[in-house]
């Protein structure tokens, strides 16, 4: 089996999408055009570029409409299209312990009401080389007060579901990964574990399920396009977006733009010799994120890359560091610059001081001068590196930004840049 092997989909379309009535009507959410297409038929036109060509939908909601289709879209996109009707509506993903009979060992699962560009063969060889139970589509978000979020691990791992509302808005201010709606399951999880009690979100029901340790859920942070058209007010950008055929620049299946930044002395202030190590420490570098800000849109994505030695040296843990750069997302989406993810390298090479991380204590293809984390990112995201920038402030970064291939710029030349 190859890692790009996903043959089928699960699509749960069983909602009333009361909130787009206004302009939906009776026609359920995912058989209202946008664009011209409706979202479910623009769901089979992606899966026939990788291959999926089984289909199930998890219907509980006007289903003769979706079974008038049926025959129309298996034929002009040549899928296996099935529909399971729920006689009690069982939420988004109540409905897969009826069927899992009828799964592969894994498979895509989404919501109806979602537009994406997604490459599923990388999304998948995530998945597989994880061994993941569940492997969430997570993305930054520009609204993290009102979104399902996630805590990961250095390695992906979700370490933390925070399920809105959320009381504490200080803590939510540094936490940036929201819940995307697509997912790629193990059958195992259906088979290991019992279905949800009430109607709720695959989100909410991993969230509250006891988790063991043959249970990996993964998360799979794309800077791709996915949005759900849920509101009058979502419906009507995406729409504006699919006009413009502008959601296909983001797809990992292109070629990428990237725009790298070192943190520490570049977007923010910080002493030769000293670490931040504490959120309540940053001050930016305000003629920096203004040129920044002047540049950005034209890449395609923008991404920190930053050693942090001090993780090795015990003065902070991953999480801390996480929580910094959480911060730092959110404060510069409110200047105007999205941040679509952060890389570090933990490792430092001197070891034999006290209270250090011993098996952090190593040389590495990571540690900037070294070019592995801009390397990694171009992996693992189709990133033209040739086209790409890195701005920063070391010799350091200049030199990594040379191995790998990527343009670069010191900050200490932005003033003199009109």
């Amino acid at each position: 089996m190859s890692f790009r092997d996903i043959k089928q989909a699960v699509i749960s379309v069983g909602g009333k999408g009361t909130r787009l009535k206004g302009i939906t009507g009776e026609i359920p959410k995912p058989l209202y055009p946008i664009a011209e297409l409706s979202c479910l038929e623009r769901n089979f036109i992606n899966f026939k570029c990788f291959g999926i060509s089984k289909v199930s939908l998890l219907t509980s909601y006007n289903i003769k409409l979706f079974e008038s289709k049926k025959e129309y879209f298996s034929k002009k996109y040549n899928i296996t299209l099935d529909l399971y009707q729920e006689e009690i509506p069982l939420g988004e993903c109540g409905g897969l312990w009826n069927i899992k009979e009828h799964l592969d060992e894994d498979f895509l699962f989404l919501g109806g009401d979602l537009i994406w560009d997604v490459d599923i063969f990388r999304a998948n060889e995530f998945h597989k080389q994880n061994a993941a139970t569940v492997t969430l589509f997570t993305h930054i978000t520009s609204h993290p007060f009102d979104s399902d979020l996630i805590i990961e691990s250095q390695s992906k791992e979700v370490q933390k579901f925070l399920c809105k509302p959320h009381n504490d808005n200080n803590y939510i201010n540094s936490v940036y990964l929201g819940n995307a709606g697509m997912s790629i399951i193990n059958r195992n999880l259906l088979e290991q574990k019992s279905p949800p009690k009430k109607t709720i979100s695959l989100f909410q029901y991993l969230a509250q399920i006891e988790k063991d340790n043959k249970l990996r859920i993964f998360s799979y942070n794309t800077t791709e396009f996915i949005k759900d058209i849920g509101t009058p007010d979502r419906f009507k950008k995406t729409e504006d977006l699919l006009f413009k055929n502008k959601i296909k620049d983001f797809s990992y299946k292109n070629k990428q733009k990237a725009l790298f930044l070192d943190r520490d002395g570049t977007l923010i202030k910080c002493q030769n010799g000293k670490y931040i190590l504490n959120k309540n420490e940053i001050k930016y570098k305000n003629d920096v994120i203004k040129y920044i800000k002047s540049i950005i849109n034209d890449y395609t994505l923008c991404i920190i890359v930053t050693n942090q030695p001090q993780i090795s040296m015990g003065l902070v843990d991953y999480e801390k560091v996480s929580e910094i750069n959480g911060k730092i997302i959110n404060d510069l989406y409110a200047f105007g610059i999205k941040i679509d993810l952060f890389t570090l390298c933990p490792h430092h090479p001197h070891a034999g001081f006290e209270g250090e991380i011993s098996f952090l204590k190593t040389y590495c293809f990571c540690r900037k001068p070294e070019p592995g984390l801009l390397i990694a990112e171009a992996y693992r995201r189709n990133i033209d590196l040739g086209n790409s920038l890195l701005i920063g402030d070391s010799n350091s970064d200049q030199i990594a930004a040379k191995k790998a291939g990527c343009n670069f710029l010191n900050v200490s030349e932005i003033c003199s840049i009109k």
